[in-house]
C-alpha cells in the first residue's frame, strides 16, 4: 500500500489501510481468543500491555474511516471484548451503568463510529432476540439523539418483518433429525418449558458454555415440566455424535443443517444461540443470558420463572 500510495486517492488509501491493519489484529486477537476459552480463562486476563496493542499503529477514527467494513468491525469485535477498560482510556467519568448503550458509544467513540455502531446494535438485537422492551428502549435512545439517521428507516422495515418473531408470540414448529433416527418435533414438548440451544461441535464458544449448562440441570433436575433441547448445525454426524459423548451433554438431541428452515425460522445467523419457549408453545425468552454468566444462576431463574407461568 506504502508503495503505490501516490498512484491512488487519499480517501481510498485511509480506508485500504485501515482495513488491512484491523485483518491483522483481528487474526491475532481471535488467535488468543481461541487460546483462552479453551483454557477455561478470561481473555480479559491477559496482560494489560498486550490488551493495548491491539490499539497501537490503528488509523483515527474518522468520518472516512467510519465507512470501512474490517476495521469497523474490528472496533466493534475489540469494543465488546474490553469493554470494561474503555471508560479509563477515555477518560469518562460517568459510570457505565448510568448510561444506555447509546449514550455509552457517544462518549467512547468518533461520532459516525457511534452512530454506525449504535444502529448495528440495535439491528443485531432485533435479529437476535425480537422485539422485546430492551430493544424498544435502545431503539426510542437511537431515535432521540439520531433522529434524521439513515439506520431508523432500514432497522423499522426489519422491525415490521420481525413482527411474528417476539417475546409472547408462538415459537415456530419444526422437526429435526434426533440421534435414534427419528424425527424430533416441537410440538412433542407442548406442556413443558423448552430450552432450546443451537450449537456445533466445533464451535469453541458452544462447547465452552456446556460445561456451566451442567449447574443450570442440576439444579432443575427434580423438575420434570423441563425439556433440554439441543439442535446441532454440524454437517457430520460421527463429530457430533462424539461431542456429545465426550462433553456429556444430556437432554434431547437433533441435527439441522444450517441452510435448514429452522435455523431460518429462528434467526439463527450466530451460534450459540438459545431461546426459552413457554408451557404454552410461545416465546418466553428470545436469547436469555448464556449459561456460563454467574454460573449459570441467572439462566436458572429464568427458567424457574417460565416454570412458574
Amino acid at each position: 500500500m506504502k508503495q503505490y500510495k501516490d498512484k491512488v486517492s487519499p480517501i481510498f488509501y485511509k480506508m485500504q489501510e485501515a482495513d488491512i491493519r484491523a485483518l491483522v489484529n483481528q487474526k491475532r486477537l481471535s488467535g488468543l481468543y481461541n487460546q483462552a476459552t479453551k483454557e477455561l480463562v478470561s481473555i480479559q486476563s491477559l496482560p494489560y500491555e498486550l490488551q493495548q496493542s491491539f490499539f497501537k499503529d490503528l488509523p483515527l477514527q474518522s468520518d472516512t474511516t467510519a465507512k470501512t467494513q474490517f476495521y469497523f468491525n474490528y472496533i466493534t469485535s475489540i469494543t465488546y471484548t474490553y469493554f470494561s477498560e474503555f471508560s479509563q482510556w477515555t477518560k469518562s467519568n460517568i459510570p457505565s451503568a448510568q448510561q444506555s448503550i447509546i449514550a455509552q458509544n457517544q462518549v467512547y467513540f468518533h461520532p459516525s463510529f457511534a452512530e454506525r455502531m449504535s444502529g448495528d446494535i440495535i439491528l443485531r438485537s432485533l435479529e437476535q432476540h425480537g422485539i422485546n422492551p430492551d430493544y424498544q428502549k435502545k431503539f426510542a435512545d437511537f431515535v432521540r439523539i439520531y433522529p434524521n439517521s439513515p439506520l431508523i428507516e432500514k432497522i423499522l422495515k426489519i422491525e415490521e418483518a420481525n413482527q411474528v418473531f417476539s417475546v409472547g408470540k408462538p415459537a415456530p414448529s419444526f422437526s429435526v433429525l434426533g440421534l435414534d433416527g427419528k424425527d424430533v418435533k416441537l410440538e412433542d414438548f407442548r406442556g413443558k418449558v423448552v430450552y432450546l440451544d443451537f450449537w456445533a461441535s466445533w464451535c469453541t464458544p458452544c462447547v465452552f458454555d456446556m460445561k456451566y449448562a451442567k449447574n443450570v440441570k442440576e439444579e432443575l433436575k427434580n423438575e420434570k415440566d423441563i425439556v433440554f433441547l439441543y439442535i446441532s448445525i454440524d454437517e457430520n454426524e460421527k463429530a457430533w455424535k462424539d461431542a456429545i459423548k465426550k462433553y456429556e451433554i444430556s437432554g434431547i438431541h437433533g441435527r439441522a443443517s444450517q441452510d435448514s428452515q429452522i435455523h431460518k425460522d429462528y434467526a439463527v445467523s450466530l451460534i450459540p444461540s438459545y431461546f426459552i419457549i413457554g408451557k404454552d408453545g410461545n416465546f418466553h425468552t428470545i436469547q436469555p443470558i448464556r449459561p456460563s454468566i454467574n454460573e449459570g444462576r441467572n439462566l436458572i431463574n429464568k427458567l424457574k420463572e417460565a416454570l412458574t407461568e
